[in-house]
């Protein structure tokens, strides 16, 4: 460095300068706002300029030694090169050096000002610099519960909890101001529960065994949990004490007959357990309640409809009212509340997304009611009305306690909670060709390829918008068309001509034209359809609807706009590039339709999502669960022969498209994304 009066408040690294009161970096009229772990990494990097730092060392000093995972840092260091304009194949400020770690290779300098300082000056300037970067570093990896404000300076956010990973599935009870929740610190681990006192601001872990553990509930007295364990292929309602100082004990499986139990809630007076089962895994799912004291169940709900069943349900507070949610069809859900007494049913209220969790308020006249993708809305019996919160985003969700007017304890995250990736085909002979990794600050799903697989199509979510996105392999990802944040975009597929892309959003098929960038629904808010396919013309679609309650397949001419009613109880029709067709009915059975018209059985499918099973020359690949698992079978048609391979642990993305020479497999990826309990008020 020269010898030249320097600003400390700002260093200039390569062509750029870093500001370090504002945490930017500039570069002509542009500045980047810097996160605090990209600004601490950064100040380690300055601090080593020319060296390389290691992980060990970044996670000593940048983590303050918390546990994260490989993909964490590799983030930040994203970030870093994507304010940097830089590029990792040529770097020209952050290189990083093969097992060993990331290396500043721009030059750095102070920035000068018009007179001149002498030797030990400059050298007394970058001593208080580096000690001002050490400060810096340590503060901002100690800020646990401290208030801030949101870039909506509508609303206050505290956290209720800060630890390395996720927190998911809280509850809270107030009279001990305890959380209970589960969490975990990177993508393999299992789902553990802890609890927080709030007056002590100590953290515990309760279990530690080989499940996951979710959905805990206090009841309410505080004095007993319910929660949910995965004991594959069945998920499990268990209840045990709780007492902080001895943890969980006379643990009880109050659902051994049921496939899957779901805990909801207690009854106000906590001798009743909701919760939602079924004994058979593809029956749709009801209610039901256990009695703690003599362990009898009893099925509350008998569901009659297209949809999943009934997911929800909680009392109010003084347990004469019960509120549940029901979903009817794709997409189509109800909210509904009875009289405990009477039994009647006193609002039947449809809702246009899917809630999953309500809080009673405490007049036992409003409910509040939350969507994992960020809905908020208020409830009032008395006007019989939905009303929307205002400044609400993807990023908030689950809400948990109603600490006052417009106060609530919710979830918070940061939106990177899937990637795409590519494998190579577990199921034939291993190879050395490339795979992909997508990775970004957004939540990716369903990606698919084009023909020539040189290019993906895909969906990006972040707390602004949603995006449909299409990837020139070797090239940026590119914007094609935008919605409004909540959005749920699913089922996309490309036509042969590839000028045209299929979706569903929201529960309505779209059509994307990628010459114009024109989106225009097919279907109304009003149908229930699903399961959309091209035809091989490309001129045409197919998609599911239902009828007099049951399933019809339709067909629909692009040209002409007509709607043709095809075969009734069949809700899929594939038509393949070699000519085959397949369809599915309504039991979930896959047909081939041979040339004479005839239909061959291939097998029940566990799932008949367009992008959970593919055709891929005589065999059929096809996704299911087993606990938190994701699985992959390859049917062999001819020879009947049935392979599995486990994709991915802990996970309920189970979408993947086999690439068009067969030789890898494309899925959404979930990684751990940041994640706390916070405190907000509206």
């Amino acid at each position: 460095m020269k010898n030249t009066q320097t600003d400390i408040n700002q260093i200039q690294i390569g062509e750029f300068v870093f500001d370090k009161t504002n945490s930017t970096l500039i570069l002509a009229d542009k500045s980047t706002k810097l996160e605090p772990l990209s600004f601490s990494f950064l100040c380690f990097l300055i601090k080593n300029q020319g060296q390389v730092v290691s992980r060990e060392e970044l996670l000593n000093v940048v983590w303050e030694n918390r546990v994260v995972s490989d993909d964490s840092i590799r983030k930040v260091v994203k970030k870093l090169r994507d304010a940097f304009n830089d590029d990792a194949k040529s770097p020209k400020y952050i290189k990083t050096v093969s097992l060993k770690g990331y290396c500043l290779v721009a030059d750095i300098k102070v920035c000068k000002t018009k007179s001149k300082k002498t030797y030990k000056s400059i050298i007394l300037i970058i001593a208080v610099v580096i000690v001002w970067i050490s400060t810096f570093i340590i503060f901002t990896t100690q800020k646990n519960n401290e208030a801030v404000f949101s870039n909506n300076t509508k609303h206050k956010i505290e956290l209720l909890t800060n630890l390395p990973g996720s927190e998911i599935d809280a509850d809270f009870h107030q009279k001990t101001n305890t959380l209970i929740f589960s969490h975990k610190t990177h993508n393999d681990a299992l789902w553990q529960l802890h609890y927080k006192n709030l007056n002590s601001g100590l953290t515990s872990r309760l279990t530690w065994d080989q499940h996951n553990y979710q959905k805990p509930l206090f009841s309410p007295k505080g004095n007993k949990i319910i929660f949910w364990r995965t004991n594959k292929p069945n998920r499990s309602l268990f209840m045990a004490d709780f007492k902080p100082n001895t943890g969980l004990t006379n643990v009880v499986n109050l659902s051994a007959e049921f496939s899957t139990a779901l805990p909801l809630s207690w009854s106000s007076n906590g001798e009743l357990i909701y919760f939602a089962g079924t004994k058979k895994s593809n029956a749709p799912i009801t209610l039901f309640t256990v009695n703690i004291s003599s362990l009898k169940t009893k099925q509350l709900t008998f569901v009659n409809s297209a949809g999943f069943g009934d997911y929800f349900a909680k009392e109010s507070n003084d347990g004469k009212k019960l509120a549940m949610l029901r979903n009817v069809a794709d997409q189509k859900y109800v909210m509904l509340i009875i009289d405990l007494e009477t039994g009647k049913i006193i609002v039947n209220k449809p809702i246009s997304f899917y809630a999953n969790a309500i809080v009673w308020h405490k007049n036992n006249e409003k409910l509040y009611i939350s969507s994992y993708k960020g809905d908020f809305y208020y409830y009032s019996l008395i006007k019989d009305q939905l009303t929307k919160q205002a400044g609400t985003q993807p990023s908030i969700n689950d809400v948990i306690h109603n600490c006052g007017d417009n106060c609530f304890y919710m979830r918070q995250h940061n939106m990177n909670y899937t990637d795409i990736t590519e494998i190579p085909n577990p199921f034939e002979e291993p190879s050395n060709s490339t795979t992909l990794y997508i990775e970004s600050d957004n939540a990716e799903f369903h990606p698919i390829y084009n023909a020539a697989a040189d290019a993906l199509y895909y969906t990006s979510k972040s707390t602004h918008k949603a995006n449909i996105i299409h990837h020139v392999l070797g090239g940026d990802p590119k914007v094609l068309y935008s919605f409004a944040p909540q959005t749920v975009i699913t089922d996309l597929s490309i036509n042969q001509q590839e000028n045209k892309l299929l979706g569903k959003a929201e529960g309505r098929i779209f059509i994307l034209d990628l010459l114009t960038k024109k989106l225009s629904y097919k279907t109304s808010a009003l149908e229930i359809a699903a399961n959309p396919s091209w035809k091989l013309t490309g001129e045409g679609i197919y998609f599911s609807r239902i009828e007099n309650r049951k399933q019809r397949l339709i067909q629909y001419d692009l040209k002409t706009s007509k709607v043709k009613k095809l075969n009734q109880d069949i809700i899929q029709k594939q038509e393949l590039s070699d000519g085959r067709i397949f369809i599915i009915d309504s039991h979930k059975n896959l047909y081939q339709v041979m040339p004479d018209s005839t239909k061959k059985i291939v097998i029940k499918l566990p799932r008949t999502g367009i992008n959970h099973w593919q055709i891929h020359k005589n065999d059929l690949y096809y996704s299911f669960s087993e606990g938190n698992d994701f699985y992959l079978t390859r049917l062999n048609m001819s020879t009947k022969q049935q392979n599995k391979h486990l994709i991915t642990k802990n996970t309920l993305y189970m979408d993947f498209k086999l690439h068009p020479d067969g030789k890898k497999i494309l899925f959404t990826k979930p990684i751990i994304d940041k994640s706390n309990i916070i405190k907000i008020n509206w």
